[in-house]
């Protein structure tokens, strides 16, 4: 995951947003921290593929707490 995320920056919005949607579809909670990044990026189709991935893994693990996947007042 780490060369993923070492280039993930400068992908195109495209492309990023695949990224995204691929990694929430691998239901990996390594995942998480990568798509956490781009929560607040400026492109808002990035940030939407941003939550669903998270929403994806989060899915998978419902019945366990994944630490910072949910805002503190959720989880």
């Amino acid at each position: 995951m780490a060369p993923l995320a070492d280039a993930a920056d400068r992908f195109d919005p495209p492309l990023l947003a695949y990224v995204l949607s691929a990694l929430g579809s691998t239901y990996d909670k390594a995942a998480i921290p990568l798509a956490k990044r781009f929560l607040d990026h400026p492109h808002p189709g990035i940030r939407r593929e941003a939550e669903d991935a998270l929403t994806e893994i989060r899915w998978r693990y419902r019945h366990e707490t994944i630490r910072g996947a949910l805002p503190d007042a959720l989880g």
